[in-house]
């Protein structure tokens, strides 16, 4: 297990899977998080605003998503061959394969598609 809270898998980290029924994606940061604080009735207290530099913005507001560590720009520097891709693929496979997250998604889904056809 690495040292560094922040790098440890996920599926390691969370405890009672059973009980999450979101799974947001960071790649859409913004949208998945302004949906789940709507859904649980926070967004206007604790999303809309009071982010940002000069605490005007929603959460994730601004156009650029930066990881507080800098680590996007340290990817050219540690992903210098496939071998490694592939090593670091194998090591955070579990997160992606475990049954509650699978669960978590296709409830997502699901909730996604009934509401579309509201």
């Amino acid at each position: 297990m690495p040292s560094i809270t922040h790098m440890a898998s996920q599926i390691k980290r969370m405890k009672n899977w059973n009980l999450i029924d979101f799974v947001g994606s960071f790649s859409n940061a913004r949208g998945d998080t302004e949906k789940l604080l709507k859904q649980i009735g926070a967004w206007e207290e604790f999303g809309s605003t009071g982010w940002g530099v000069n605490g005007t913005e929603a959460i994730f507001g601004t156009t650029k998503t930066c990881h507080a560590t800098g680590s996007e720009t340290l990817y050219d520097k540690f992903f210098v061959s496939k071998d490694i891709e592939r090593r670091v693929e194998k090591r955070y496979a579990v997160d992606y394969g475990r049954e509650e997250i699978a669960n978590a998604l296709r409830r997502n889904a699901t909730s996604k598609a009934d509401k579309a056809r509201d």
